[in-house]
């Protein structure tokens, strides 16, 4: 028995481990020369070198228990895990391991680890796949391939656009809210003005508003019938002359050239213990015209009546009196206005209106409304020095 068995080793000669569980029908794919030699080259084992075993013989060798079996030369972070799937069985008695040629210098070791230090097939074969899959992954990464920038790259771009949209929509939203705010406030003071009237001073206002709505719708109506009329060619010189000289005595009630009559109020003012000043009678006159009144003249105790119109200026006399366009009265005034009589009257009697500041001054103020009023009083057409009309 000092011998070797027939088909065994010589007599001290290390034995590479074999693993008997790999299944012997397993067919392991065999690598390239070049990828084996690549592979094998850096994980061989400095171990010294073995004898040439004999020829693999078809009897059984003896088992060899794991303690007998030296740890493999290899680190294990160098030794990929295999790809294959788990073992099926022991090889048949006499068959050498897949990958071995006979000799068994190749038989794996437990765990998938060649005895000399080599690589398995089924490992090379994962190393070989596994680093495809690396180059194919870190191709798509680098996003070469593509010919574009990646995803990363186009994200901060997209980022920034959605916080300038996102800013530009913030500054919109305030300089709306702005804007609303201020109208708010502005209708808010309005509000706070009429709501501090009277009831008296709304009414009063309520009126002349209505009086001015009712005669601007008249003159647009007015106004359109005319441009229907001037259209027409059947009557267009005829009805051209009428209205050229309707539209003059118009503008001559107006500007004080004409005389007018009509529906009106006679107001006279009373003056007590000391003389009413001129601001008096000019507050009634303007509260008149905003009542609506047209035609407008005042008289006194002594002079010429005299026509009132807007550039009409009133002025306290240094003799006593009133110097009204230039000219004298002196009291009682009678002032004479051609209107809408309730409406006018209205607007005298407010409280704290001109009724109230007559009587404050110490004079009285009596009105009354005759069927018919006459404005006699007429101004000469003034002549302009710098106003040309325009062609």
């Amino acid at each position: 028995m000092n011998g070797p068995d027939a088909g065994g080793e010589a007599p001290g000669t290390p034995r590479a481990p074999r693993q008997r569980d790999q299944d012997p029908g397993a067919v392991m794919p065999e690598p390239d020369d070049a990828v084996t030699e690549a592979i094998t080259l850096p994980l061989s084992s400095p171990a010294a070198p073995r004898p040439p075993m004999p020829g693999a013989s078809g009897a059984d060798e003896p088992a060899v228990p794991p303690a007998a079996v030296p740890p493999a030369a290899v680190p294990p972070a160098a030794v990929p895990p295999a790809a294959g799937p788990p073992a099926a069985g022991p090889p048949a008695a006499g068959s050498a391991a897949p990958g071995t040629g006979g000799s068994g210098t190749r038989d794996a070791a437990p765990g998938g680890v060649p005895a000399a230090g080599g690589v398995p097939a089924a490992g090379r074969h994962e190393e070989r796949r596994t680093g495809a899959e690396v180059v194919r992954a870190s191709r798509v990464t680098s996003g070469s391939g593509v010919g574009g920038p990646s995803p990363a790259h186009r994200r901060p771009r997209a980022e920034s656009r959605r916080q300038w949209w996102m800013k530009a929509a913030a500054v919109a939203l305030c300089a709306l809210l702005g804007l609303s705010l201020a109208a708010q406030l502005r209708r808010n003071e309005r509000d706070g003005e009429l709501a501090g009237a009277r009831q008296e001073d709304l009414v009063r206002i309520l009126d002349e508003l209505d009086n001015r709505e009712q005669r601007l719708r008249a003159e647009i109506n007015e106004l359109q019938e005319r441009r229907r009329t001037l259209t027409s060619d059947a009557e267009g010189s005829q009805t051209v002359q009428k209205d050229l000289e309707e539209r003059a005595e118009e503008l001559g009630i107006l500007a004080g050239t004409d005389p007018a009559e009509g529906d009106g109020l006679e107001l006279v003012f009373l003056q007590g213990s000391r003389p009413l000043s001129a601001d008096v009678i000019l507050d009634a006159v303007e509260e008149l015209r905003g009542a609506g009144a047209e035609a407008l003249q005042i008289g006194g105790s002594s002079g010429d009546p005299v026509r009132i119109i807007a550039s009409t200026a009133f002025l306290d006399a240094d003799e006593g009196g009133l110097l009204v366009g230039g000219r004298r009265l002196s009291g009682p005034y009678t002032v004479l206005a051609i209107g809408e009589p309730q409406t006018m009257r209205a607007a005298l009697a407010i409280p704290g209106g001109v009724v109230d500041s007559v009587e404050d001054a110490g004079g009285k103020l009596q009105i009354d409304a005759p069927e018919t009023v006459t404005v006699s009083a007429t101004l000469s057409p003034a002549t302009p020095r710098y106003a040309e009309p325009v062609d």
